[in-house]
């Protein structure tokens, strides 16, 4: 720098150099760091642009499958109402079932004991009323009426088949008496019974007993005390 003073008047002259180069390398690369600031942040703008995205996707996946977890939860819980429902009403049906067929078998039972019951007694009071038959024969007779009641009672034969084996049986007893009777009325000897059936037997053994035990019913029994009206009337 130098100075001239002329007259009155000073001028002060400044001379610099300026590095063109450097400055336009310093502009270039500001340039380029503002580029590439530029660049970096929408890098990272897009990167979180992708991860909201990824994050969105995500979420609602997620909430998608859920969504069908619950959907099947409820359509499994249908499902299986429906099927306890279903052996509810299986298990209700067999339970009615089973008490139906309980109580036709009680009935069944019932209606076997009464018609054993009211055949017995009807073929004893039968036999007791025969006359012509003496006591070892009433007793064998009564005795099979007895096994034949038995046997229905057990299920070995039916009441119609027990019902035609007691008409011949009783048909066979009616005969015997019949004949014993007219062998007895051709002898010229009046029989030992009497004309009124078990009339006789009866007051000859009436402080009598059995002559051995008599099974009824297969549960009860007239034992060889029991008095013989008793046996004969069927009050037993």
């Amino acid at each position: 720098m130098s100075v001239n003073v002329k007259a009155a008047t000073l001028t002060n002259l400044v001379k610099y150099k300026t590095d063109r180069a450097s400055l336009r390398s310093v502009r270039d690369d500001m340039k380029k760091l503002q580029k590439d600031f530029s660049k970096t942040e929408g890098t990272i703008a897009k990167a979180k642009m992708q991860a909201d995205k990824q994050a969105y996707t995500a979420q609602m996946q997620q909430q998608k499958q859920v969504q069908q977890q619950q959907k099947q939860a409820a359509k499994q819980a249908t499902v299986d109402a429906k099927a306890k429902q279903i052996e509810a009403r299986k298990l209700a049906a067999a339970q009615s079932k089973a008490a139906k067929i309980q109580m036709q078998q009680q009935q069944k039972q019932a209606s076997v004991a009464e018609n054993a019951r009211l055949k017995e007694r009807k073929a004893l009071f039968d036999i007791g009323r025969m006359e012509g038959l003496n006591g070892a024969q009433r007793f064998t007779a009564a005795r099979h009426a007895q096994n034949l009641v038995s046997q229905y009672q057990q299920g070995a034969i039916s009441l119609r088949d027990m019902n035609q084996q007691m008409a011949i049986h009783m048909t066979q007893q009616k005969a015997l008496a019949r004949n014993q009777r007219k062998q007895a009325k051709q002898s010229g000897k009046k029989s030992k019974y009497g004309r009124s059936g078990s009339s006789g037997w009866l007051s000859r053994n009436v402080n009598g007993n059995c002559p051995t035990a008599i099974i009824i019913r297969s549960s009860r029994c007239i034992s060889r005390t029991t008095n013989v009206r008793h046996f004969l009337t069927g009050n037993f």
